[in-house]
This record gives structure tokens, C-alpha cells and sequence, in this order.
């Protein structure tokens, strides 16, 4: 059989069939390697998902073995609920070993409202979704995508250096040190922007007459362009900044 059709195969079973599967045939543990988030994303579609009660998608169990601790795989039959629901955590730890590569995961348009902690991770992909706040252990997150959601708080996350947060009620952004790329477009509630060095910044908002955005102790290395989707002078468009330093400015009336 061809790829693509292994991956319609793959993409049709439950979680456990699929894993026991892959784990006793290697060319379709390869090929649900090389296409986890394809096969992943139709799993989670066709499966009666708990998104609500989830639990971490990094760690396994951890236990105790003699004088040491080990880390073992836990059987996703432990976390599935009386009505026969996967929870979202348990299904991401019974493929865990797809994610060690390169570490990335993409739950994006999955109806998803709760992110569990991933440490590990270098990429998240998380759009189009119904996600109020990731605030979970993301120490090693380089690239988040998170646009479309209905974002109030981001977590710390110290590792992180693209963030796309388009379409969001977040009402500030800053603190990300690493970050040297930030998309904000369409942020109605948007009103301080602060304490990052970035490369490029790229945001459009509707003004609130009574709210200047504010840029704090920014730097921005390259352009920032604002497009500001009030009517009236851009004079007023204008961001309030306070220790910021920006190379090229470009605004534009929407």
C-alpha cells in the first residue's frame, strides 16, 4: 500500500488499535512518525474527546523501582471515562514516542479549550480553537501559535521566540525575552505591549477612543507596522511609548 493510504487506514482506528498497530509494524510505526499530526488530528475528530479534564501530554508516569525512579508508559484504558471518552492527555502519552523527534504538535481547529503542560515541547500549534489562557509549564516552547482563541493570560514561557496571538481578547503582551517575532493583528482589547527586544512587530487593533496602546521598555530591532481599524486622524493612532526604541515606524488606517 502507499503512504496515503496507510494514512487513511491509520487515521481510521481508535486510539489503542492505532498504537498497537504501529507498535508491532514498523513501516506503520515510521509512517505515523512522519505524519503524526495529520493521522492524530483525524483520530481525535472520529473519538468522543474529553477536552476539559486532561492531563500532561510529556510526561509518562513516573515511578519508583528499587532506589530509582523510571518512566513508564500507562495504558490509555486507565484514563478513559465510564461513558468510554478519551481524555485528550491520555490519548497525546499513548503517542508520545511520535512527539520526541521534533517535538511538535498541532491541535489546531480540534475544539480544544484546555492546554495541559508540555515542557518539553518546541512547537505548539493551537489555532482556531475555544482556549482561554495557557499558563502550564511550556519551559522549552520556541513557537506558539495561539490565534483565534479566546486568549485573556499567557503563562512564562522563556524559551519562546515567535508568537502568533492573532485574534485574541488579551489585553497585554510582554515579558517574552527571547521573542523576536510577535503577530497581534486584530486585538480589539490590546492596550499594553511591553519588556521584549524583537526583530519585527506586526499588530492591527481597533482604538479604543478612551485607550492609547502603550509600548513599554520595547525594542523593536527592524519595523513595527500598526494597522489601526478606527476612523478619524492617525494622529491619535499613535502608541503611548515609555522606554521604547523603535527603528521604523509604518502606520496605516484601515
Amino acid at each position: 500500500m502507499n503512504v496515503d493510504t496507510v494514512i487513511e487506514l491509520l487515521s481510521n482506528l481508535d486510539p489503542d488499535t492505532l498504537w498497537n498497530v504501529c507498535k508491532v509494524n514498523k513501516e506503520y510505526n515510521e509512517i505515523c512518525r512522519n505524519h503524526k499530526n495529520v493521522i492524530l488530528r483525524k483520530v481525535l475528530k472520529s473519538c468522543y474527546v474529553d477536552y476539559e479534564d486532561q492531563r500532561s501530554v510529556v510526561y509518562l508516569d513516573r515511578v519508583r523501582h528499587k532506589d530509582k525512579y523510571k518512566y513508564v508508559y500507562v495504558d490509555i484504558n486507565k484514563y478513559k471515562r465510564e461513558d468510554g471518552s478519551y481524555k485528550l492527555g491520555s490519548i497525546f502519552k499513548r503517542y508520545l514516542v511520535w512527539y520526541n523527534m521534533d517535538r511538535s504538535v498541532d491541535i489546531g481547529g480540534l475544539g480544544v479549550s484546555n492546554v495541559p503542560s508540555m515542557p518539553k515541547l518546541h512547537e505548539l500549534y493551537c489555532n482556531d480553537n475555544n482556549i482561554k489562557q495557557i499558563v502550564g509549564d511550556f519551559g522549552n516552547l520556541k513557537r506558539l501559535d495561539c490565534s483565534h482563541n479566546q486568549i485573556e493570560v499567557l503563562g512564562k514561557m522563556p524559551s519562546l521566540e515567535v508568537l502568533d496571538i492573532n485574534h485574541n481578547p488579551i489585553t497585554e503582551i510582554g515579558g517574552f525575552r527571547n521573542l523576536y517575532l510577535l503577530t497581534a493583528h486584530e486585538m480589539s482589547n490590546l492596550q499594553k505591549i511591553y519588556g521584549m527586544t524583537l526583530d519585527q512587530l506586526f499588530i492591527s487593533y481597533t482604538r479604543n477612543s478612551n485607550v492609547k496602546l502603550k509600548l513599554v521598555d520595547l525594542v523593536v530591532r527592524d519595523t513595527l507596522q500598526l494597522e489601526t481599524l478606527n476612523r478619524g486622524d492617525t494622529t491619535n493612532d499613535i502608541p503611548e511609548m515609555s522606554s521604547a526604541v523603535i527603528t521604523t515606524f509604518v502606520i496605516t488606517k484601515l
